[in-house]
């Protein structure tokens, strides 16, 4: 896997509370009206097109500390 697709630690909370949560990726981001391009951005830890707003309202959905 190249270095640019990989999943940080928090990128990896977020995909583990997905999973135990029963959600896709898709059904979060339909959730919290974010695009799944900026959820993907967030997991793979990429900077940009993201705010703050972005990643508490994430936390606050799955229950995991920021």
């Amino acid at each position: 896997m190249e270095a640019k697709n990989r999943i940080t630690p928090f990128g990896m909370k977020i995909k583990l509370a997905l999973n135990e949560k029963g959600l896709s990726q898709k059904e979060l981001c339909n959730k919290l009206k974010i695009d799944p391009s900026t959820l993907s951005r967030i997991i793979r830890g990429k900077n940009g097109g993201y705010s703050e707003v972005t990643i508490e309202l994430i936390c606050k959905e799955l229950n995991i500390a920021c």
